[in-house]
């Protein structure tokens, strides 16, 4: 009865991790720079792009933040992504991919 408990929750956790995984927002960081609206848009578009292309397309835009803080957002990221990174107090951007 406990091996049968133990791989049933073990089965439940693993269901539960690509939803996570899957989980994660186009809009990697805003630090109020962009609206909700937009915010809305571009995490709708990029959810769309993740199904059918398999390729994380995200954002990471900070107006207090250095760029360094911002590039190293990447780290987090899928396998396969493209990231928009948009520093106003550096005054730089770059686009980074895998």
């Amino acid at each position: 009865m406990r091996k049968i408990l133990q791989d049933g929750l073990l089965a439940i956790f693993l269901f539960f991790i690509p939803v996570q995984i899957l989980a994660l927002e186009p809009v990697v960081f805003n630090e109020n720079v962009l609206n909700q609206k937009v915010v809305d848009e571009i995490n709708l578009i990029g959810k769309e792009l993740q199904e059918k292309s398999g390729i994380f397309a995200g954002v990471a835009i900070g107006d207090k933040s250095d760029f360094q803080t911002l590039l190293d957002l990447h780290k987090q990221l899928p396998q396969s992504y493209v990231l928009l990174v948009l520093s106003k107090n550096s005054h730089k951007d770059d686009i980074i991919g895998s």
